[in-house]
């Protein structure tokens, strides 16, 4: 009796997780940088969101330096503009450059545009981006020419 009650519990909390991963895949927006024509997905960090009426809250627990080495390296020049690119416009969007001294900045952002230092080197990105059904933080790196 015991038996069949902890493997229900188990069963359970599993097809539970499964769940919130299907949420994921399905509700969440994909969020984009592009440099010209290239585009790179972005890598999806924390994110608290509303779908089919639920409420799905997800911490990654790893550092935004261990997210964004999932990222596919990117290489831009010095000055340049990168765009952001969601299937639906954020309300809002705040966005933090780390250097590589680990000094962080926040961002200005202007119709989902904004512009890479001049100085060369590699910069960490954190977007945090909020719609009306939640917030979702997204991660890249660029390496600046």
């Amino acid at each position: 009796m015991i038996k069949s009650l902890i493997s229900m519990t188990l069963l359970l909390l599993l097809s539970g997780c499964s769940q919130l991963r299907t949420l994921d895949a399905d509700y969440l927006p994909i969020g984009k940088v592009s440099w010209y024509d290239e585009d790179y997905v972005m890598i999806r960090g924390d994110y608290q969101w509303v779908a089919e009426d639920k409420e799905v809250t997800y911490f990654t627990g790893p550092s935004v330096d261990a997210l964004v080495k999932d990222f596919e390296q990117m290489y831009a020049l010095a000055g340049d503009e990168l765009q952001l690119h969601f299937p639906e416009p954020p309300l809002d969007i705040i966005i933090q450059q780390e250097n590589e001294d680990g000094t962080i900045h926040n961002i200005q952002i202007k119709n989902q545009a904004f512009t890479l230092p001049t100085e060369k080197g590699s910069y960490i990105y954190e977007i945090e981006a909020k719609w009306d059904k939640g917030e979702v933080i997204y991660v890249f790196n660029v390496d600046v020419q």
